[in-house]
């Protein structure tokens, strides 16, 4: 016999059922059978309770593949969307990827994304893309990719980290094609190097065109007076010293210009004290301070009269190659002695300082600075605004190149009163020599 009790519970239960049935037709969502009613009931509750659930889960699955298909069909016309898996491989595509790539959707879905690898890139930039998104984070930037042609186009890119709906990663990438922009870019600057190729041609045909000219004169005079019975020795030494200025002149030039073909990328950067680099390069131009009455500064301390001067700098231990950074400061003091040495005020100021680790070093003259119309130009090989024979031209250009090697800048300081060049440079190269 069945309890009264029973009886109940069985009704209760079957009248739940009714309600959540009802309410599930009714478009309302998260309903639920009670599983406490008894025996078989209960088990049907259970089983009808995981339908609901697995119809859930389906529902989802279809919401979040409608997202994705409408999200392509708003950015189809103009944008390349994508979706990777954790491992890389293509798990949906859009039109406008095929159409850019060269690619059938059924040839790069389920394929790994190498196959838009153009080799354009070092695997430290691959690395470093992976990296920012297996720590969550959204990489953009400009990327080369591959076309089934064989040929490369350029994107701009944003790859997000995204989860499904099964809590898998998945990376979303949106890409704009910029390959117009990209080859336009390259023509620019083309032209420019071209522009800057003859400007360095031609001063460089004016550079040697001096010298040769000087020793053909000379070698002329010579050849003549040989042929004279009578020949003056010191007259033939004056010309013969003058000929070897002139082809030091040309070797000079030469040497410049190996100089500034050369990035020195076989030396080894060594940690160095800034102090020692910068003591070096005093000591070579101390003397031609002292014979031009050139008040040359450390900080506020004067070199060499005050003891404390060197010490004054921070004794700092930066990664540089120690030759070109001894050059690079030579020459600033150098270009620095050349511009004051003929004002009645003529001094010049080193500084040093350390910041957010990078060392900066300012040289200071008493000119009064550089025009703005050749600002741009004065670091360009063979620009200089030195009377002919007095320099190459290629000083700061050289140095710009050393300076940017090392990471670094060499730049005017236009709010200066007075003429300022500064270079900074990072401490450590570890910190900057990144992706190609």
């Amino acid at each position: 016999m069945v309890s009264g009790r029973t009886t109940q519970r069985v009704a209760r239960a079957v009248e739940d059922m009714v309600d959540v049935v009802k309410g599930i037709r009714a478009g309302e969502k998260g309903l639920r059978i009670n599983t406490n009613a008894p025996g078989e009931l209960g088990n049907l509750a259970l089983a009808f309770n995981d339908l609901l659930d697995a119809d859930v889960r389906k529902e989802a699955r279809l919401s979040e593949q409608m997202k994705f298909e409408i999200l392509v069909k708003a950015l189809n016309r103009t944008a390349i969307v994508s979706m990777t898996d954790n491992a890389g491989y293509f798990v949906n595509v859009n039109e406008q990827l095929c159409r850019v790539s060269g690619y059938s959707q059924a040839e790069l879905t389920g394929s790994h994304m190498r196959v838009l690898e153009s080799g354009a890139h070092s695997e430290e930039f691959t690395d470093k893309i992976w990296s920012t998104l297996k720590n969550g984070e959204v990489w953009t930037g400009e990327i080369s990719r591959r076309r089934s042609d064989g040929g490369s186009y350029w994107v701009e890119c944003s790859i997000t980290p995204v989860k499904d709906v099964h809590g898998e990663q998945r990376f979303l990438h949106i890409e704009y094609d910029i390959t117009s922009r990209k080859l336009m870019e390259q023509q620019v600057l083309q032209a420019s190097k071209m522009v800057s190729l003859g400007e360095m041609a031609a001063g460089m045909a004016h550079e040697i065109n001096n010298p040769a000219g000087i020793i053909l004169l000379v070698v002329r005079r010579l050849k003549q007076a040989l042929l004279s019975p009578a020949v003056e020795a010191q007259s033939a030494a004056k010309d013969l010293e003058k000929v070897e200025g002139a082809a030091n002149r040309i070797v000079a030039i030469v040497k410049g210009l190996l100089e500034s073909a050369h990035d020195g990328s076989g030396e080894p950067f060594v940690a160095t004290s800034v102090r020692l680099l910068l003591e070096q390069a005093l000591r070579d131009c101390r003397e031609r301070t002292a014979e031009n009455a050139i008040a040359l500064y450390v900080g506020d301390h004067l070199y060499p009269q005050s003891e404390s001067a060197v010490e004054s700098i921070p004794d700092i231990r930066c990664e540089v190659r120690a030759t070109q950074m001894v050059q690079v400061l030579f020459s600033l003091l150098s270009n620095a002695i050349d511009a004051v040495e003929a004002l009645p005020n003529r001094w010049i100021r080193v500084e040093i300082v350390s910041e957010n680790r990078r060392v900066r070093i300012s040289v200071t003259d008493s000119g009064s600075g550089i025009p703005l119309e050749i600002a741009d130009k004065i670091m360009q090989p063979f620009f200089s605004t030195k009377e002919i024979g007095k320099g190459t031209g290629l000083g700061l250009s050289i140095s710009r190149g050393f300076v940017e090697a090392h990471g670094g800048q060499l730049l005017i300081d236009r709010h200066s009163n007075n003429t300022r060049f500064v270079m900074e440079i990072p401490i450590k190269q570890s910190e900057i020599r990144r992706v190609a």
